[in-house]
């Protein structure tokens, strides 16, 4: 299996109209908020022949619980779809929808916290991404063709974060650490003829990885703002 170099993912996450939890005993600890989600790489993915794109949006519902002063955790899930991405192999390009499930979990741990409010934390990060392509079509050497394809794009991230506040409703924070990601596809095309070509790839590896992003309470709730980045 031939592999190269995963694309730098530039990610923005958005977790709008973000509102606390309806109990008032509740709320500093637990809250529930939409949220916006939306990854796309700058370059082309190539494993193993097959070339594609890589972009994707979701929208879903976030939770967030600090279970003591210095333990946080956090999940998220929602619905995914990107339109239109292309994918090549063996000669024959393809197009169509692709949409899916999205999946998070996450941990943070405060570890240092000074008089000004900075901290530092240490933070785990899950995310599953469980898409499919069911109608995909292009061609090959002028013939048309038919195909679909199913995707399985798992990530764990573990790091390190500083945050540094502006104000009491206001801050910012730099993370970074280590991504350890797996991918797996398995697609078919076929002909007006009924001949029927079928790839599988399956692919892992870590990289570092980096995030910078702004978190404002708006209201009753928080919106987080993320840019983030992975390279091998």
């Amino acid at each position: 299996m031939n592999f190269k170099k995963r694309p730098q993912l530039l990610i923005t996450s958005v977790a709008m109209f973000g509102f606390s939890a309806p109990s008032l005993s509740l709320a500093d600890t637990f809250g529930v908020s939409p949220f916006a989600l939306y990854e796309q790489a700058d370059n082309q993915i190539v494993v193993d022949g097959v070339s594609s794109q890589y972009a994707l949006g979701v929208a879903g519902i976030a939770f967030n619980f600090n279970v003591i002063n210095n333990f946080e955790l956090t999940a998220a899930a929602g619905y995914g779809f990107t339109p239109n991405q292309k994918v090549s192999f063996a000669g024959a390009n393809l197009m169509g929808d692709v949409s899916g499930t999205y999946t998070g979990l996450g941990a943070k741990i405060k570890i240092y916290e000074n008089s000004r409010g900075q901290k530092i934390k240490l933070e785990y990060q899950m995310h599953n991404r469980d898409l499919r392509a069911p109608t995909l079509t292009g061609s090959r050497n002028g013939s048309p063709l038919t195909g679909n394809s199913d995707i399985q794009y798992d990530s764990n991230d573990f790091g390190i974060s500083v945050v540094h506040p502006f104000s009491e409703d206001v801050s910012t924070h730099f993370a970074f650490g280590v991504s350890k990601w797996d991918f797996a596809a398995n697609g078919t095309a076929s002909t007006n003829s009924g001949i029927t070509a079928r790839k599988n790839i399956i692919t892992s590896a870590s990289d570092p990885y980096w995030s910078v992003g702004l978190d404002w309470k708006l209201g009753s709730g928080p919106i987080n703002c993320l840019d983030a980045g992975l390279s091998s």
